[in-house]
């Protein structure tokens, strides 16, 4: 009996040794993201080496979806952190230095070295161009935006949402830079445009698409590209095939599309347009219908705000695209345990930020800059300019221009063509393609004195310099030019006129060729020379 006692006291002294015992197990090797001071991971100034790209193809769209692989031996942080940041209206650089070009392309530089040690700095981060990026300065327009076009490739950016004056040149000449042809150049990043569609298929341009997804190893990020509320702002006969259906409920769509079907964390919208009420709508949805961020654009507005709701409060962001404020920021912060952004912050950055150029930019903006050619053309003076002429005085110069080089009894002409002032001193070429970028042409109509009177009560109008509301018969034709942005939106009487007449004249090579006329002695003030 004691034997056995013995044994039996012996027996649990052993299973009580084993119970307390603990196994360390390794974890398999993770691919996600965290805020561990640890992390592995390289990043090249040129080439962010650990993102791949994958397409995938959704019913009547294509869409890319980039993957950000950092490596870990340990499990995923709570919290991740993202930083979007952005640039809108850059419009080829032309309101960054009015006075001296050079500075321009020096700010820009100096942006692209802080946006390239963003992202060696971290990882998480994403770059959007915001639209209206090309056209606006005769350094970009002369090459059809191809400056811009590779500086962001140098920059490395995610992804360029259209704008409306994408349109200017005809949205063919956009699309050439993802024809896949790299000798007329080719954009790295896809184009974003979710809801501009054929007026008769319902289709996207098939070049484009409407979102981009970005993985951090288990966050997935998503960002719908859209095109606000400025169809009119742009030339009917450019997007006469295109509709622009309402962003709003397409942000909507595609935002559920983006949670439920694609498995995205966190939604950001970035639309070329502002409109408060319009981000207040995008703040108010929930659930798998939830905005996390907005982006803006098209008012040149110095914009960071957020809206207040129930979830975690939406920033949105937009620069006044000059060297005052040239880039937006949005810091997000996710909580993987509540699969939600616990955090959300926004920053305005300007120039005084950045102090050293990247060479390499500099480099790809200079090869353009310095082309003989193009020195040439941009820096021909037309003439001297004898009186400062704000872009009021100028409308009014151009709509003299207009009825005097047509010949035609009234020059009309919308009142925002012309971008910016002229100061005293020599106009140049170069000079005058920022003052007017515009690739508009002259179109004329027959109108009856009545039709003349109920345009001269538009304020978006601006007649030229002998034009007398008061002495129009109602009865009485008219003669009538004006360019083709005011002569094709049907609001105004120009397409039911009589007698119309399409030309292949540039309204801008009529100033150009007033200026030569005037002989070193233009004054805005004193009419056209013609």
């Amino acid at each position: 009996m004691k034997r056995f006692l013995a044994i039996w006291t012996l027996l649990l002294l052993f299973l009580g040794v084993v119970a307390c015992q603990t196994t360390t197990t390794t974890l398999p090797t993770s691919s996600s993201i965290t805020q561990s001071s640890t992390q592995s991971t390289t990043v090249s100034t040129t080439t962010l080496e650990s993102t791949t790209t994958t397409t995938t193809t959704l019913p009547e769209t294509t869409t890319t979806t980039t993957t950000t692989e950092v490596v870990t031996t340990t499990q995923p942080a709570r919290y991740q952190t993202i930083e979007i940041y952005s640039v809108n209206d850059l419009h080829g650089l032309a309101y960054y230095d009015s006075t001296n070009f050079q500075n321009s392309i020096s700010a820009y530089a100096k942006l692209g070295r802080y946006v390239l040690n963003q992202q060696a700095r971290t990882p998480n981060t994403l770059f959007i161009a915001n639209g209206d990026i090309l056209q606006g300065s005769a350094f970009s327009n002369y090459y059809y935006g191809l400056p811009m076009i590779e500086s962001l490739n140098a920059m490395n950016f995610d992804a360029f949402v259209l704008g409306n004056h994408e349109f200017d040149w005809g949205i063919d000449k956009i699309e050439n830079y993802k024809d896949e042809n790299p000798e007329n150049g080719e954009a790295n990043y896809p184009f974003l445009a979710a809801n501009i569609v054929n007026k008769i298929t319902k289709e996207p341009m098939p070049w484009t698409q409407p979102y981009l997804i970005k993985t951090f190893g288990d966050l997935k990020v998503g960002v719908i590209g859209l095109i606000g509320d400025v169809y009119t702002s742009i030339a009917p006969a450019r997007v006469a095939e295109y509709e622009f259906l309402d962003y709003v409920s397409v942000a909507r769509d595609y935002t559920y599309h983006l949670r439920v079907n694609e498995g995205v964390d966190i939604v950001i919208v970035s639309i070329h347009g502002y409109d408060i009420g319009r981000n207040q709508e995008l703040a108010s949805y929930r659930g798998d219908y939830l905005i996390d961020a907005v982006i803006n654009a098209h008012t040149h507005s110095n914009v960071s705000q957020y809206i207040t709701r129930t979830d975690t409060r939406m920033p949105y962001v937009q620069t006044n695209a000059t060297t005052q404020n040239a880039l937006g920021k949005i810091t997000l912060t996710f909580d993987h345990q509540e699969q939600k952004v616990s955090e959300a912050y926004v920053q305005l950055i300007g120039m005084s930020s950045f102090s050293t150029e990247d060479a390499y930019l500099r480099s790809v903006l200079d090869t353009f800059a310095n082309d003989p050619t193009y020195i040439a053309f941009t820096t021909e003076v037309l003439s001297q300019n004898l009186a400062y002429a704000n872009t009021s005085t100028l409308a009014v110069w151009g709509a003299s221009v207009i009825r005097d080089y047509m010949q035609v009894d009234v020059g009309i002409l919308n009142s925002g063509g012309f971008r910016k002032a002229i100061p005293v001193g020599p106009i140049t070429m170069g000079f005058l393609v920022e003052v007017y970028p515009f690739d508009n042409y002259m179109k004329i109509v027959d109108l009856t004195g009545a039709q003349l009177i109920y345009l001269a009560q538009s304020s978006s109008l601006i007649f030229d310099d002998s034009f007398d509301v008061e002495a129009i018969n109602p009865e009485q034709v008219y003669r009538v030019a004006t360019v083709d942005y005011v002569f094709d939106q049907d609001r105004y009487p120009f397409l039911t006129g009589d007698n119309i007449e399409l030309t292949d004249l540039l309204l801008r090579n009529l100033l150009i060729q007033d200026l030569r006329n005037s002989n070193n002695q233009f004054n805005a003030f004193s009419g056209t020379s013609y």
